[in-house]
């Protein structure tokens, strides 16, 4: 019986269109690519989100790779990019919907403490949440599955009464392998019709 749902946050609840962030900073086309391959799409970019190292050393590491960019890489981590990360009208509403429901409702992401606490009063959906496992927190990430496994000890969760939703399949996989029912996002509609017929197939709540 399926009775807890967990949710990933970005381009599942909340959008980054990180692109569009950069571009506000400047309109230059080739500095705009440069700042994104430095933080983005750089190799330091999933250490904010794992938060072993300070933003101040991660930040300095992603201006390493374009120094004559600092100033706005700088601007971007610190300022930019959590006025840019915007939850999606569907995600307060479906979160209310599955809890009022009687489902169990979790959150497991990878975010940084600086985008994370810097939209919580963004994040409504949050109000309909049993509980949090993100990734600064623990220091540890998905796919990993030590962070699945601190979501399941934390809340005394079973793996085979949880459906997983994530849009990254990599992470789904990792949740399919230690017994979590999942389903790859790749849009409301889909997810939530899927989500139905999972539930409905295993003797879901009354």
């Amino acid at each position: 019986m399926i009775r807890n749902l967990v949710f990933d946050i970005g381009l599942v609840l909340a959008d980054f269109p990180y692109r569009e962030a950069v571009a506000s900073l400047t309109d230059d086309a080739a500095i705009q690519e440069k700042i994104i391959a430095a933080t983005t799409e750089g190799k330091y970019w999933d250490e904010l989100d794992r938060g072993i190292m300070t933003m101040q050393e991660v930040v300095d590491a992603m201006v390493s790779l374009s120094p004559e960019n600092g100033e706005l890489i700088r601007k971007f981590t610190y300022e930019t990019i959590v006025d840019h990360m915007y939850p999606f009208d569907y995600s307060e509403g479906w979160l209310k919907g599955w809890h009022d429901a009687g489902y169990g409702v979790y959150i497991l992401s990878n975010m940084s403490d600086h985008i994370y606490n810097g939209n919580t009063d963004r994040f409504t959906f949050l109000r309909h949440v049993d509980g949090q496992t993100v990734s600064y927190r623990h220091k540890v990430m998905k796919p990993d599955p030590r962070i699945y496994n601190i979501l399941c000890e934390t809340y005394s969760l079973r793996p085979e009464e949880c459906v997983f939703i994530d849009d990254r399949q990599k992470n789904i996989d990792a949740a399919a392998a230690l017994g979590f029912a999942t389903v790859r996002f790749v849009s409301y509609d889909d997810a939530q019709s899927k989500l139905k017929k999972l539930i409905s197939g295993r003797s879901a709540l009354s």
